[in-house]
């Protein structure tokens, strides 16, 4: 296996399941992990989980937003071809 390799499979293993994988993969090779080391890992992990939130969030209210102009868009044309539908005096 040459080390391009083994670096990829680090890399993918970070970024499915985050940093807690080096810990156990350290634990396998019977390095000892430190205090530091595992704090380390466990504040990337939340760090990594935070930032997928927060870019989850605005990508739906982007959605949320690009729906909503549109919808008013569709709805001030409308009323520029067909005019007001019901109102005060339309009847009379």
């Amino acid at each position: 296996m040459t080390i391009v390799e083994i670096a990829t499979y680090i890399a993918t293993n970070i970024y499915n399941d985050g940093y807690n994988n080096i810990l156990l993969m350290l634990h396998e090779l019977n390095i000892t992990i430190g205090r530091d080391c595992q704090e380390m890992c466990n504040d990337e992990d939340e760090h990594r989980i935070l930032l997928a939130e927060k870019r989850a969030q605005e990508a739906t209210k982007e959605v949320r937003t690009a729906l909503r102009k549109s919808r008013l868009s569709l709805e001030g044309q409308q009323l520029a071809e067909e005019g007001p539908l019901y109102g005060a005096g339309i009847a009379d």
